[in-house]
C-alpha cells in the first residue's frame, strides 16, 4: 500500500476547510456545524505521521501531535472542564518514548574521530550553517552538546530526535532507504556522504520547530524538496543533477526554523 505523507493529509484538510467556508459564504451549508471540530484535523495529521513512520522518533512525534490534537478537541469541541489538568500525561508519553529508545537494541555503529573544525559548518564548535540553525542551536539554548566522537551507522534507516541539544550522525550504509529527523529548539546534522541507496531512491522525513537540521549528501545525489515551511527557511546547496544515480526526497515541516541540504 502506498504511503500518504502527513503533509498531503494536511493539504486535503485545508482544501476541505476552504470548501466548507465557501459553502457557508454562499448560504449553502452552515460550516460551523463541522468547523467547531477543527482540532480533529490535528489528530488525523498526527495519526498519519504515527502510522507512516518507520522509525521511533517519527512515531513519537506523531503521538505528540495526536496528544495535542486530542486535548484541543476535548477543550474546544466538547468543552471538557479542566482539561489542562491532564497535561502531565504528556510527560508520561515522553518518558515511555525515552524508555523504549533506551532498551531497544542499539544499531550497528562505529565510533570515529570527529572532523576538524570547519568541515561541518554547524556541527563543530565555532561553525554555523547559512540557515542560522544547526546542532549548535542546542548550545545557544543553554544545553550541553553531545560528548564524544560522531556516531557512524550502517543501518538502512536512521532516527534522531534533538530537543534542546545537538545530534550528529554519519551514515555509511550501502543501502540507505529512510530517515526520520526531529529538531525542537536544537539541531540535527546527518552526514550521508559515505552512503548509497539500494535502488536509487531514499526518503527523509523532517520536523523542525525553533531549531535546525543539516543534511550532507554525496555529489551524485539529486534532492527533491517537498518540505512545507512556516516562518522558516529551506536552503538546498546540493550539486546533484536530474540524471543523478541517486535521488533523495526530503519532506515534512519546518516551523520557525531552518533546513539546509548541501554536498
Amino acid at each position: 500500500m502506498s504511503r500518504i505523507p502527513p503533509q498531503a493529509v494536511l493539504g486535503l484538510l485545508i482544501i476541505a476547510a476552504g470548501l466548507l467556508l465557501t459553502a457557508d459564504n454562499l448560504g449553502v451549508y452552515d460550516a460551523d456545524r463541522i468547523l467547531r471540530f477543527w482540532p480533529l484535523g490535528i489528530v488525523i495529521v498526527g495519526l498519519t505521521k504515527l502510522l507512516q513512520s518507520a522509525a521511533g522518533s517519527g512515531r513519537a512525534v506523531g503521538a505528540a501531535i495526536m496528544f495535542v490534537g486530542a486535548v484541543l478537541t476535548a477543550d474546544i469541541s466538547f468543552g471538557v472542564p479542566r482539561i489542562e489538568d491532564y497535561w502531565p500525561l504528556g510527560l508520561i508519553v515522553l518518558g515511555l518514548v525515552i524508555l523504549v529508545r533506551t532498551i531497544r537494541p542499539a544499531p550497528a555503529r562505529q565510533a570515529v574521530p570527529a572532523p576538524p573544525p570547519g568541515e561541518f559548518a554547524s556541527g563543530i564548535p565555532g561553525g554555523r550553517g547559512a540557515s542560522g540553525y544547526g546542532p549548535d542551536a542546542g548550545v545557544a539554548a543553554g544545553m550541553a552538546p553531545d560528548e564524544g566522537p560522531v556516531q557512524v551507522t550502517y543501518d538502512e534507516s536512521v532516527s534522531e530526535v534533538a530537543v534542546w541539544a545537538g545530534k550528529q550522525r554519519r551514515v555509511a550504509s550501502p543501502a540507505f532507504r529512510r530517515g526520520d529527523l526531529t529538531a525542537v529548539m536544537g539541531g540535527v546534522e546527518l552526514d550521508l556522504r559515505a552512503a548509497a541507496t539500494a535502488n536509487g531512491d531514499a526518503l527523509i522525513d523532517v520536523f523542525v520547530m525553533w531549531g535546525g537540521i543539516e543534511i550532507w549528501v554525496p555529489p551524485d545525489w539529486v534532492v527533491v524538496n517537498k518540505v512545507n515551511v512556516l516562518m522558516g527557511g529551506v536552503e538546498d546547496k546540493s550539486t546533484g543533477t536530474r540524471d543523478a544515480r541517486h535521488r533523495l526526497t526530503v519532506r515534512g515541516f519546518v516551523v520557525m526554523g531552518g533546513l539546509e541540504i548541501k554536498t
